[in-house]
């Protein structure tokens, strides 16, 4: 699948915009796609913490794991504080 969308992200640049929250992540389709068709790529560009909505993650997690009849339990939450904490942590870098 990473191969694929390293193809769409280098062959159709004006088609296709590709963005990663671990650019290093697509180094083993970059090194196959050099390694078996002799093809040297870019891979899909970091997401800029601007993109992300403040408490969107939040919000995301919340409906993900809640709901009627169930809790979010205490490491549900600190699942949540660790993002958004994270995210703060790259919007202010």
């Amino acid at each position: 699948m990473r191969i694929v969308l390293i193809l769409l992200h280098n062959l159709c640049p004006e088609s296709y915009h590709i963005t990663s929250s671990c650019p290093q992540s697509w180094h083993f389709a970059q090194r196959w796609l050099a390694w078996n068709m002799d093809m040297f790529t870019k891979a899909p560009e970091k997401i800029p913490a601007s993109f992300v909505i403040p408490g969107a993650i939040e919000h995301l997690l919340l409906v993900k794991t809640s709901g009627p009849g169930k809790q979010v339990t205490t490491e549900e939450w600190e699942a949540i504080s660790g993002i958004e904490f994270w995210l703060a942590q790259q919007h202010n870098s």
